[in-house]
């Protein structure tokens, strides 16, 4: 039994690389700070957050999103349960014990 043929189509060809003028480019360019460091603590070495909105189809809710090897590290595992406690002017949030 004979192979079909298969068609080869031939690709265009790529425009010349010129590196140098974009390397001129970004010599010249100066680099601002970055708006939010990564590692956002205060002077007491606590953790801050940014508290962010989210809009559910009618109103716009506020939201706090935490995320980090860190919360491994105290206990809040993936797929586990938190209790959340609230207290005057402070949210306390403990991994659920299994009961």
């Amino acid at each position: 039994m004979r192979r079909p043929t298969i068609e080869r189509h031939s690709t265009p060809a790529l425009p010349e690389y010129r590196p140098a003028s974009a390397l001129v480019q970004r010599r010249s360019m100066t680099i601002a700070p970055a708006a939010h460091p990564r590692r956002r603590r205060n002077v007491r070495g606590e953790k801050l957050l940014t508290v962010a909105q989210l809009f559910d189809g009618r109103r716009t809710l506020p939201m706090i999103r935490m995320r980090g090897e860190w919360l491994r590290r105290l206990g809040f595992l993936i797929g586990h349960r938190v209790v959340v406690r609230v207290e005057r002017d402070r949210i306390v949030l403990t991994p659920a014990s299994e009961e």
